[in-house]
């Protein structure tokens, strides 16, 4: 029996989003290793030569099919680098990360269904004494718990928040300066990260709580907008009521763009628009269109003029 998995392999679980984390590490060592360069050309080239026939509405480059397998196979490079993927540690951790514009559902290992906004890293601890489970989060995701028989707190860790729940439906944007939490259903205890501070929330369905990092100070309110910040996770990104300057942040913050704006005067302008949660080049066409802009694609920056 042997011990390690070949290239093509470790890279075609790779694709699958079904590589453990000791065989991620194997991969990245195999593409940075000069003895290996020939087998993984090799393997890339084939497999960007079987996509390039595939593909008919690709036009053919003047530089020809060769120029397009060597340029295909860098891109497979960098997609494997950026890929979404989770994997199990070695002490039953499981991470779960997205990139710019995309977003995943999972089930973690209790069965909680949790679906990751873009740039979002949430990671598995498992359970702690037996009683907790937890989870560590950065970015933004929509938790559906679910209750177990022997009554398992559900512990959700940000830098600035501890959320703990039984079993419920709700939203955690920790992206932000302060970190946003929507409640959709059941019951939430909500407490600032720092050990220093007491103060504690139980929050009910169509609340929502702002935590301030700096003072750890919690701010509850009844939000008639729950649904459209958590539009996201049907695949839509709505907007009702908002200054440009929040949308083009929340925007910047799921596409990993800088937009700029030429006219500041614009910022404050009210918009009510739903679009859907597409690649930037699709969004940022109907996103202008839907705030009567000109959008134009500089190298480092969007501008909106």
């Amino acid at each position: 029996m042997k011990d390690k998995l070949d290239f093509s392999e470790l890279y075609n679980k790779l694709k699958s989003n079904n590589l453990t984390q000791a065989e991620y590490q194997e991969f990245l060592k195999y593409i940075e290793d000069v003895n290996h360069s020939d087998e993984v050309k090799s393997l890339l080239d084939n497999e960007a030569l079987t996509y390039y026939q595939k593909s008919k509405n690709v036009p053919k480059s003047r530089f020809g099919v060769k120029w397009m397998m060597r340029a295909a196979a860098i891109l497979l490079i960098f997609l494997a680098g950026s890929f979404v993927f989770n994997y199990f540690g070695s002490d039953n951790t499981v991470l779960y990360v997205t990139g710019n514009g995309e977003t995943m559902e999972v089930y973690l290992p209790d069965s909680s269904r949790v679906a990751l906004n873009a740039n979002t890293r949430l990671e598995w601890r498992g359970d702690l004494a037996g009683n907790t489970r937890l989870v560590e989060l950065e970015g933004e995701a929509y938790f559906d718990i679910v209750h177990t028989y022997d009554d398992r707190s559900f512990v959700v860790q940000t830098e600035s928040s501890k959320i703990t729940v039984l079993g419920t439906s709700f939203n955690v944007n920790s992206r932000i300066t302060e970190d946003k939490i929507y409640l959709s259903e059941g019951s939430i205890q909500l407490e600032p990260s720092s050990p220093s501070k007491e103060e504690v929330v139980m929050m009910r369905p169509g609340q929502a709580a702002i935590v301030n990092p700096s003072s750890a100070k919690i701010e509850v309110m009844e939000s008639v907008e729950i649904q459209n910040e958590v539009a996201w996770k049907d695949g839509l990104l709505r907007f009702s009521g908002l200054p440009l300057s929040i949308i083009i942040q929340r925007m910047e913050e799921i596409y990993g763009k800088e937009i700029r704006v030429s006219n500041p005067s614009v910022l404050d302008m009210e918009m009510e628009f739903t679009l859907p949660y597409g690649n930037w080049e699709v969004t940022s066409t109907a996103f202008a269109l839907a705030a009567d802009l000109e959008i134009i694609q500089h190298k480092d920056f969007v501008e909106l003029r």
